[in-house]
């Protein structure tokens, strides 16, 4: 510490009431941004626990074990002799469980509460018509959902798929897809295959609308009818899916790095969402700043303008990287194995372990070049974590509380912050002013010992005069009514009243009546009695 102090002149580091001011400051605006980012980071992050669901098979958010994911699929065995055939053949599934994710991650982007699910995985393992369906928030399942998925055409002899929509519309016209052109079940097909097979379909339509134009024998108008009306439901039926026959075989061959890139294309959505409003938020309280500076004449008009823009872009990349690594981490604590980490992904927590890591990382920097020495690191760490948790927690309270996206959380987060910051500005306050030196504690705790066993001695003279007390007035209560007790059994009733009136006497009190006449003249006056 001392070489840090030489190496600045040998002056100690600064600590001006300014800067404290501008750390709150700052901290205030994190603390505000914590809470602006609540409903982003919530709905952000959970699409990528999904997309963890979909590479594990474990959903430790519902509980709920998959038939397989993504990494259990690329595990299955290949016949060195068929290796194309075995992969495109897997391919189908992966491509089933790519699908479901993405999906699901796309409706907690949306805050939609439904989501999909495999047939396989609910428990209707190779259910002849469907492959997934849509549950509503009640786990029950939406009519009309049921969705067959087929990523069909490969061929090893067309390696750029160019023929791929074609070979698959053949397949969807043979007699093994009969049953879901029947049930009119709807089929969703490779991105990619999706406007070459419908053009393939109307193509079909149209030939087979000419032949029947032309042909006249009952036996073949029935064959080319049953044609036409699969190609109609096929043209009618079929659906786009959200994943394409290369991101489906690259899934099947590379299930962490597929799974990597959509949580890339995730997290990155996230963070230029947050960098938009970090943006906005921050830029508007620069410019609020910089004018009351501007009207004190403590800058001039292009140092304004040049710190607004600073401001602006510091805020907005901090932004992103709250945001981004915040979504990152709630997907994670998400679908932790741990119930306390799935209850935290819940609240702030995950934003604010961000912009605590960035704080703490600009206080250490102040501190390692000697900036501010190390008391006062300490203090600034203490306090930019005690506001961050504060923030966070208020965060997740305001949201409940004022369901509204960003304004809950936002106005939640500035009054955990606030308060947070308040009560530990107190704290320390009282620190200070409680502080004592070495010696006078000593001495302090020195008469603090005296003082208890001054304390302890008294106190053991007081239970002794007190347990002297009653073992008298005990003696005094047990002869008196053993006295009564012998009275009433000869019947002597002033014998009772003498040994009453010795309790009385003994107390201080003073005496209503001696013997029994004066009792009856008191019973038959109109005077009150008082006892």
């Amino acid at each position: 510490m001392s070489d840090r102090i030489e190496e600045n002149g040998g002056k100690k580091p600064e600590k001006s009431s300014v800067n404290h001011t501008t750390s709150i400051d700052d901290g205030f605006m994190d603390a505000t941004l914590v809470g602006t980012f609540q409903d982003m980071v919530q709905r952000y992050g959970g699409a990528i626990g999904e997309h963890l669901v979909g590479l594990t098979g474990m959903d430790n958010l519902r509980n709920h074990e998959w038939v397989r994911g993504l990494s259990k699929i690329a595990d299955s065995k290949v016949h060195p002799d068929y290796e194309y055939q075995n992969i495109h053949q897997q391919v189908g599934f992966s491509a089933e469980v790519k699908s479901v994710v993405r999906q699901n991650a796309e409706a907690r982007i949306q805050g939609d509460t439904s989501r999909t699910m495999r047939t396989d995985d609910l428990g209707r393992v190779n259910d002849p018509l469907y492959d997934s369906v849509k549950l509503d928030e009640q786990e029950a399942i939406i009519d009309g959902t049921g969705t067959q998925i087929k990523f069909l055409g490969y061929s090893e002899g067309d390696p750029f798929n160019e023929g791929s929509a074609t070979r698959a519309f053949q397949k969807l016209m043979s007699d093994k897809f009969a049953k879901y052109h029947e049930h009119h079940v709807l089929i969703e097909v490779p991105k990619d295959q999706y406007e070459g097979l419908l053009a393939e379909a109307d193509k079909k339509i149209q030939a087979l609308h000419e032949q029947l134009a032309r042909v006249t024998d009952p036996e073949a108008r029935d064959h080319l009818e049953i044609q036409l009306d699969r190609a109609e439901a096929i043209r009618q039926n079929t659906r786009q899916s959200v994943v394409t026959s290369d991101e489906a075989v690259f899934a099947r061959e590379h299930p962490y790095l597929s799974t990597a890139q959509d949580m890339g294309q995730i997290i990155h959505s996230a963070g230029m969402q947050a960098a938009e409003f970090g943006a906005i938020i921050g830029g508007s309280m620069a410019v609020v700043q910089q004018t009351v500076a501007l009207l004190k004449g403590e800058s001039t008009g292009k140092e304004a303008a040049i710190n607004i823009g600073k401001s602006t872009i510091k805020r907005a990349g901090q932004s992103y990287v709250v945001g981004a690594g915040g979504t990152l981490l709630k997907g994670i604590m998400e679908q932790a194995s741990s119930a306390s980490l799935r209850g935290a992904s819940m609240t702030g927590l995950p934003q604010a372990m961000v912009q605590v890591g960035i704080t703490s990382s600009q206080v250490l920097y102040r501190y390692c070049t000697g900036q501010i020495d190390g008391h006062t690191c300490v203090q600034e760490l203490s306090l930019q974590s005690a506001n961050m948790l504060s923030a966070s927690l208020f965060a997740g309270i305001g949201q409940v509380v004022i369901p509204i996206p960003i304004v809950g959380g936002m106005l939640g987060a500035m009054a955990g912050y606030s308060i947070s910051s308040a009560m530990f500005g107190m704290l320390q306050q009282a620190f200070k002013e409680e502080g004592v030196a070495i010696d006078r504690r000593q001495e302090l705790e020195v008469a603090c010992i005296q003082y208890v066993a001054q304390m302890k001695a008294y106190r053991e003279q007081f239970e002794s005069a007190i347990n002297t007390y009653f073992s008298h007035e005990k003696e005094q209560f047990k002869q008196a009514f053993i006295g009564m007790q012998e009275g009433i059994q000869v019947n002597d009733t002033q014998w009772v009243l003498d040994m009453g009136n010795c309790i009385i006497a003994h107390f201080g009190g003073i005496v209503t009546y001696k013997n029994q006449m004066e009792f009856d003249a008191l019973m038959v006056s109109d005077e009150p009695l008082r006892i």
